[in-house]
Order: C-alpha cells, then sequence, then structure tokens
C-alpha cells in the first residue's frame, strides 16, 4: 500500500515538473471563480493595424457635364465647322475654350460618327458666311454646314463669288455687326441675359432665335421669336435684343441699308 502511495506521487510530481518546463518554467494555478460571479466576461482582442490607405477625391457639386454631341435633328439650317474629331475628348476641349471665349459652340455627330465642333448655328445665310470668315481669322478651314431635308451638304460660296467676278459685278453687301464683332456680340448676350427662375426650376432649356431689323443707323426698332421655345424664355431673348446698343449698320457699295439678322440665344442649364 505504501509502495503504491510512493508510486503515485512520484508520477504526480514528474508530471507537474514537465508541465513547468513547458510552460516556461512556471506552474499556473487555476482560476478560481468567486461565488455569486456567473456573468461570464468577453474578451476583445485588438484588430490589427490595417495597411491599406484610402484616397477619397471631393467633386464639386457645380462641375458641368461633359459637353455631349447634339444629333441632325437639332441643327439649325447652317452651321459654322471649325474643327472636326474622331474622338470625342478632343472635340469636347475645343468646344469648351471655344464656349470660354464666348461663342455658343456645340459638338455635332455626323452620319460618318466624326465630331464636328461648331462655332455658330443660324437659319441666315448671309449671317454664316459673315461668321464663317470670321472663324477663319483663328480655324483657317472653317466651312459651313447646310442641312437640307435632313441632309448634310459642305456649303460653298467661292463658285458664287467667282461668278460675280467674271461677269464684271462689284456689288458687295456688308452685313450689320455688332460693336466688337462676333465675340462683343456673345459676351454682351452672357452678360445680359438672366436664366427664367421658373424656366430653371422646371428645367426648361433650349434655343431661341430672335430676328430683328438693323436699320440704316445701326439701330434695332423690330425684334421678333423666330423660333420659340417656352414663353419665359422668349420674353428674355427679346428683352435682351432689344436693349442692346446701336450696331454698325449694314451697307450696300457703302450705302447704309437695313438689314434683317438673326439672333440665336441658347438657355442651357
Amino acid at each position: 500500500m505504501k509502495f503504491r502511495l510512493m508510486t503515485l506521487l512520484c508520477c504526480l510530481s514528474f508530471s507537474l515538473i514537465a508541465s513547468a518546463q513547458a510552460s516556461g518554467g512556471q506552474i499556473r494555478r487555476p482560476v478560481q471563480r468567486q461565488p455569486g460571479n456567473t456573468k461570464n466576461r468577453t474578451v476583445t482582442s485588438p484588430k490589427p493595424s490595417s495597411t491599406t490607405s484610402s484616397i477619397v477625391v471631393d467633386i464639386p457639386v457645380n462641375t458641368p457635364p461633359a459637353i455631349q454631341p447634339i444629333l441632325i435633328g437639332d441643327l439649325a439650317t447652317y452651321n459654322v465647322v471649325v474643327s472636326t474629331f474622331s474622338i470625342l475628348a478632343n472635340a469636347q476641349g475645343l468646344c469648351q475654350t471655344l464656349r470660354d471665349k464666348g461663342w455658343g459652340a456645340q459638338i455635332y455627330l455626323d452620319s460618318s460618327n466624326m465630331y464636328r465642333v461648331l462655332m455658330l448655328g443660324t437659319s441666315n445665310e448671309p449671317e454664316a458666311v459673315l461668321y464663317r470668315n470670321h472663324a477663319r481669322e483663328t480655324y483657317p478651314n472653317a466651312w459651313i454646314l447646310k442641312i437640307e431635308n435632313g441632309k448634310e451638304i459642305r456649303y460653298e460660296t467661292s463658285s458664287r463669288e467667282s461668278e460675280n467676278k467674271s461677269n464684271g459685278s462689284n456689288k458687295q453687301i456688308v452685313m450689320p455687326m455688332f460693336p466688337g464683332g462676333p465675340s462683343g456680340l456673345f459676351q454682351f448676350l452672357s452678360q445680359n441675359v438672366h436664366y427664367p427662375e421658373i424656366c430653371e426650376k422646371n428645367g426648361i432649356q433650349g434655343r431661341v432665335v430672335v430676328n430683328v431689323i438693323v436699320e440704316a443707323d445701326g439701330s434695332i426698332n423690330e425684334a421678333w421669336v423666330e423660333h420659340s421655345v417656352d414663353l419665359n424664355l422668349d420674353r428674355e431673348a427679346l428683352r435682351v435684343v432689344r436693349s442692346m446698343p446701336k450696331w454698325i449698320p449694314g451697307n450696300d457699295n457703302g450705302n447704309p441699308i437695313r438689314v434683317k439678322y438673326s439672333i440665336p440665344i441658347t438657355f442651357r442649364l
């Protein structure tokens, strides 16, 4: 009996020593739970720090959307084309540059899927020729795109000019001009046109065309809406046109004359 008890004590001692060596030389005592404290404790281990960083880009609320191309149904009869691109982003860049200068520029996606940057659209042939000639001062290859019966036509005036020269005709009609030229006109419009509040709230936008009669003394006594979008937009367009200063009058061989002129005003949100 004594031998068996000694054997058990020796085995128990050996087991405790082995456990102490495995745990770094320390013998851990069991934790005794205090009476009455039966609530389990939850241990939250700290989360490993993340090495991944995120970049937040703040986009201004008033950032305008990229200029989108229009289709043939939105074109005027005569359109002054300043350049053509196969890549939309390039066309958008030039179009924005023209708008910053005060031009009502737009991008047209033609039937061959090319992006044409338009400086102006008008229903008035002499006006288109005048603006094309002005555009050629910066863009020598500017030309006129005419829309006729839903088809695209490259409109040329060189044949008419050469025909007049061959017939010995020296007759020359000069169109009236706003003080400062086309850029002066667009600057005046951009500074004086106020978007009607009711149209802005209801998302109404579009292109109003106002016809005027520029008198021989450069004054504007008649003005009416040729192409209407909304009554409030029409009224604002007429108000601004009627407030214009005197123009440089048109002339026929140096003699001042009355001339009908079309002014497109685009309201865009």
